[in-house]
């Protein structure tokens, strides 16, 4: 991964965040990784390490947050769990 893809991806979760944090609803992570897919298009990062941004953003901006996926894991973290 790249820094600039770290910071794109940063600077639009921060944006995101900030635009709805004033919502009533919590804020989809769905939807959230979905929008930042299209909008960051060569963003290296996994939907996992996705969530964990948007998450971060969420809490620094005491945004209300769903955990409603994108939750596929990777093939390492099944075998780990079957250890």
């Amino acid at each position: 991964m790249s820094s600039t893809n770290e910071q794109s991806a940063w600077s639009v979760t921060e944006a995101y965040i900030l635009l709805r944090r004033t919502s009533s609803r919590p804020l989809s992570t769905k939807a959230a990784v979905a929008h930042l897919r299209e909008t960051v298009s060569d963003c290296e990062h996994t939907d996992e390490e996705l969530v964990q941004l948007i998450a971060i953003s969420a809490v620094r901006h005491r945004c209300p947050l769903a955990f409603d996926g994108p939750f596929k894991p990777s093939q390492a973290a099944i075998e780990q769990t079957i250890l």
